[in-house]
């Protein structure tokens, strides 16, 4: 934070100024030295988090956000990418998620189920560009599920993508 000390003295002592945090245009990966002094100036107390999805390849940012910020209630990730493991691993940490938002990135239909089996109090969803699996299967049940999209991309590009929408 590039500020006087003053300013950032008043600035960090105000936790509610921290609830969302915004790192989607940065210029920079984000790293977990980046993230640890927000969740410090908010005193885990963020509620809303939107991230560049390229910056979560190999990394554990997320991990980070959901281990420390238990009230995390919503994440938009933004940009394009292939996400997966980690979106599933730090899926299990995320247990008061109640919107999604997964933008552009691309992950596979299994990915999308087994985050939606980690994250039982999801209200709403959205996936991106999800990989249609060739073969049928059983989603799970989100009693608290609202809405839920999903974009589905057939194999080796049959078709145009389908959008599946339910509003409940």
């Amino acid at each position: 934070m590039r500020v006087s000390k003053h300013w950032k003295n008043l600035l960090t002592a105000w936790p509610c100024f921290w609830t969302k945090v915004d790192l989607s245009e940065s210029k920079r990966p984000i790293r977990e030295r980046t993230i640890k002094p927000y969740i410090a100036y908010a005193k885990s107390g963020i509620t809303e988090a939107i991230l560049n999805c390229s910056d979560l390849q190999g990394s554990r940012v997320l991990d980070i956000l959901l281990q420390k910020c238990k009230l995390l209630a919503k994440i938009s990730l933004v940009g394009g990418g292939l996400i997966g493991e980690s979106l599933v691993r730090a899926s299990a940490l995320a247990k008061n998620l109640r919107s999604l938002q997964t933008g552009c990135a691309a992950l596979s239909q299994d990915t999308a189920m087994q985050v939606m089996a980690n994250c039982p109090n999801l209200e709403d969803v959205s996936f991106g560009n999800t990989m249609q699996d060739p073969y049928p299967t059983k989603w799970p049940v989100c009693p608290k599920l609202r809405s839920f999209h999903m974009k589905l991309l057939h194999p080796a590009g049959r078709n145009r993508p389908t959008n599946v929408t339910m509003v409940g």
